[in-house]
């Protein structure tokens, strides 16, 4: 999504500047991927496009999670002041182009939900309550993220009654329903051939949706 903005000051020619988001982008790619496994899915017969989409999904999701924070607080220290941010005072606007430039929360150091936290106290407004969804949710799919960008295989141990001890991530996601992939049963040991599914695509997608949506609703306050 391409904006273009013209800026005219005292006494000087208009600029003209071009910024591109794509925070909107990577939703919608989230959306059509998701669409693609749920047609798979349809149609009962596995092949490995259906992994492909979901992934694909998947990563787009946490693109449009990572991509918007930044978006805003490009918005908030550029030379013009986006109208969505009207009712933020100047002082706290040149607070956090101050702190942005020095790379506060700009920089790999900050989590990506500290940096929408960071970004409401800084305008003066409630942060997003950590113990309650969607925070929690959008918490363990970002641990998800981790889990595989990082990929470091843990061994299972198996007995005659059944599994000893649940993986990592498993337990993450424990307490989280959803239907499992149409391609598994409950007999399959896999936690990650278990989500492979339109179903938990469709959750992720909800739940940072959700999350963008308080966001919002809050710096809007």
């Amino acid at each position: 999504m391409i904006f273009n903005l013209k800026i005219k000051k005292m006494n000087e020619k208009p600029q003209y500047y071009q910024i591109h988001y794509l925070s909107q982008v990577y939703l919608d790619n989230a959306i059509f991927l998701s669409e693609k496994c749920k047609e798979i899915e349809e149609l009962k017969k596995n092949n490995s496009g259906h992994c492909a989409y979901f992934y694909g999904s998947f990563f787009n999701c946490i693109s449009c999670l990572e991509s918007n924070i930044n978006e805003n607080y490009i918005r908030l220290t550029g030379d013009f002041r986006h109208p969505k941010f009207q009712n933020i005072n100047i002082d706290n606007l040149n607070t956090i182009k101050s702190m942005w430039q020095m790379g506060i929360p700009r920089t790999a150091a900050y989590s990506t939900l500290d940096k929408y936290q960071l970004l409401l106290t800084l305008c003066n407004k409630k942060q997003i309550d950590k113990s309650r969804n969607p925070y929690q949710n959008t918490s363990k799919i970002i641990s998800l993220r981790n889990f595989l960008i990082h990929y470091e295989p843990e061994m299972r141990i198996i007995n005659e009654v059944g599994f000893v001890e649940k993986l990592k991530i498993e337990k993450i996601f424990e307490n989280i329903k959803f239907p499992l992939s149409p391609f598994t049963n409950d007999e399959t040991p896999l936690f990650l051939s278990k989500i492979i599914s339109y179903s938990f695509l469709n959750w992720v997608i909800n739940t940072i949706v959700e999350f963008l949506k308080e966001f919002e609703e809050r710096l809007k306050s």
